[in-house]
């Protein structure tokens, strides 16, 4: 006998389905452990970035008040390098962490409402990776993301992008990006590189984990809408 031979009644078939989207509606892509480690995390790296930038003004201050005619300060240069892949890597890990997060998401959503109810799958949509992905969780999922929080992750996709293909360089910008970068106030496109103030990895985390909340949130909803529209019925329960 064959597991296909087994003949399994109808209502345990729907409390098995009804248990799977239960624990499926309570299982979330969004790692808050993880999250509030990177939030520890740049915490105690700008804790260290600042403890090294004081100590360098401290000796160049030294120096000074000693008279010395040339002032050595290859300490601050090499702090502020320190400073600039720091911060550029807290971008990088980033955005990293909201295009694992919507794999997940599509995945746990997919599995929640079956194959046969999703005509286009991800890669059958038109855009970026970044707006395929959106699309797919707002068409199944029923629920439109705030244009607001979306322009933030689609803003910080731009800088990630220029960071990791052209280290920063402001020249590799175009007018649109450069635009929308510097209403941040923690941007700053100097001459030659974007430099990076605390304040936006500090926005950035908030904007990444808003949009991966909400995200939770609505895809929870369409689980339970799932849920609801399979309802166990009273002969079903007796099973139980």
């Amino acid at each position: 006998m064959t597991v296909d031979d087994i003949n399994v009644p109808e209502g345990i078939k729907r409390m098995l389905q009804q248990s799977f989207l239960e624990d499926l509606q309570r299982t979330s892509s969004l790692d808050v452990f993880e999250i509030e480690l990177f939030e520890w995390y740049v915490r105690e790296a700008e804790e260290v970035i600042n403890k090294m930038l004081a100590a360098e003004r401290e000796y160049i201050q030294k120096q000074i008040n000693a008279e010395r005619e040339d002032i050595n300060d290859s300490g601050i240069a090499a702090t502020k390098y320190y400073l600039k892949r720091v911060r550029y890597s807290h971008v990088i890990y980033l955005t990293s962490l909201v295009e694992t997060f919507l794999d997940w998401e599509c995945t746990r959503l997919a599995v929640a409402i079956g194959d046969q109810n999703i005509p286009f799958k991800v890669n059958e949509l038109s855009g970026n990776q970044w707006e395929r992905k959106r699309r797919f969780l707002e068409r199944y999922g029923k629920f439109t993301l705030s244009e607001g929080i979306w322009r933030d992750i689609h803003d910080l996709i731009t800088l990630r992008n220029n960071i990791v293909h052209n280290n920063g360089a402001v020249s590799e910008l175009n007018n649109g990006h450069r635009s929308r970068l510097q209403k941040y106030a923690g941007i700053k496109l100097a001459s030659t590189e974007v430099v990076l103030e605390s304040s936006y990895v500090t926005e950035a985390f908030a904007s990444v984990r808003k949009l991966c909340e909400a995200i939770d949130r609505s895809v929870g909803d369409a689980i339970q809408r799932e849920i609801r529209s399979a309802p166990v019925s009273v002969s079903d329960r007796s099973v139980r």
